[in-house]
């Protein structure tokens, strides 16, 4: 299940294949630069399998960025050149995007690809191989939707339940997910229906995404309200004496 969606600090495997068999004559060269454009410099590849070969490199930066993954955020390019019997020159794209944090726009509670692939199971099915209808349970490169636009969807989804929201208590974190997993979900059944049956799950689950979001905005309204446990400070004054409303 080939991913095209990674984190910073993710291994990345990228795979040549050549098409035809390699041999003698065969050489094959990689190069594989950062999103600023910079070179990773020399990279072992692995020996041929049958008429594949792969790379591997972790997305970091290069350790200049100061506080920031900058250099390891956007899309790594990787170069396979081969030279002889399978000559070619292929380029491929992995995009790699930030770990979810205080100051990013992905909030702790954001689902899943797998939390939304459970409400949409028959959108993970491998497209790649007829006749197979297994479902794979998340969302990967060889599924229609990729991983890479079923993380668009997601990404949406918990923006606009996050509006409403404001700050999501931890204790709220599943409520908050379920919500934005289901509105996900039927904005993806909506995108890739098989048939007809497809566009009205989407509104069952834009339904119950309405309702799922009703009740995570009523509890945290009610985390919010509730009283502190704090204690707070009492003001106490003694009874009056029983003389103190006459005329003297």
């Amino acid at each position: 299940m080939p991913q095209t969606v990674f984190d910073v600090a993710d291994l990345i495997t990228s795979r040549l294949t050549l098409g035809v068999t390699p041999d003698g004559t065969t050489s094959a060269a990689v190069a594989v630069y950062r999103p600023d454009g910079q070179s990773l410099g020399a990279l072992n590849t692995s020996a041929w399998v049958a008429d594949q070969k792969t790379v591997q490199f972790f997305a970091t930066d290069d350790g200049t960025a100061t506080g920031t993954t900058v250099h390891a955020v956007g899309n790594w390019l990787v170069v396979w050149t081969v030279t002889g019997t399978g000559a070619s020159v292929t380029p491929k794209i992995y995009p790699v995007r930030a770990l979810p944090s205080p100051s990013d726009t992905r909030p702790g509670w954001a689902p899943r690809l797998e939390d939304v692939a459970d409400h949409v199971p028959w959108l993970t099915v491998d497209t790649t191989t007829p006749g197979v209808q297994t479902y794979l349970g998340t969302f990967t490169g060889q599924t229609e939707p990729s991983d890479d636009q079923a993380q668009r969807h997601i990404d949406k989804a918990t923006a606009a339940v996050g509006a409403l929201l404001g700050t999501v208590p931890t204790t709220l974190y599943p409520l908050a997910a379920r919500a934005a997993a289901l509105e996900a979900a039927a904005t993806l059944a909506v995108a890739f229906p098989r048939t007809r049956a497809d566009v009205d799950t989407a509104g069952q689950l834009a339904a119950a995404a309405t309702v799922a979001l009703t009740t995570v905005r009523a509890a945290v309204d009610a985390s919010d309200s509730a009283p502190s446990l704090t204690p707070q400070p009492v003001g106490y004054a003694p009874e009056p004496v029983w003389y103190g409303d006459l005329d003297l």
